[in-house]
């Protein structure tokens, strides 16, 4: 996306993107959704994937464990603004799938 890798990383109990910059040779963070930056709610812990739809940056939160809750999927209508985070839509059934390791 723009040029860049981007990840997830938690810090603290929140979420956030981050992407490398090579030419600055640093790291830089992009804005969250606002509903989306908390990962533990005190009773379940949340999955989040980061995706490119459309062009756009797009992000999505499932309650770890579930198959049957719904999670919604947001898109970055512009890159870097917070307030462009929009729902796009809202799966009837998600699964999260436990993380992997690579070597």
């Amino acid at each position: 996306m723009n040029g860049h890798l981007h990840w997830l990383v938690k810090r603290g109990q929140s979420q956030v993107i981050v992407y490398f910059d090579e030419e600055m040779n640093v790291f830089e963070e992009l804005p969250m959704p606002e509903k989306q930056q908390e990962c533990n709610d005190g009773k379940r812990t949340f999955c989040f994937g980061l995706a490119v739809l459309y062009g756009c940056l797009c992000i999505s939160q499932v309650p770890v464990g579930t198959v049957d809750k719904v999670n919604d999927v947001l898109i970055m209508r512009e890159y870097g603004v917070q307030r462009s985070w929009t729902k796009l839509f809202q799966p009837s059934r998600t699964i999260c799938a436990p993380p992997y390791q690579t070597f």
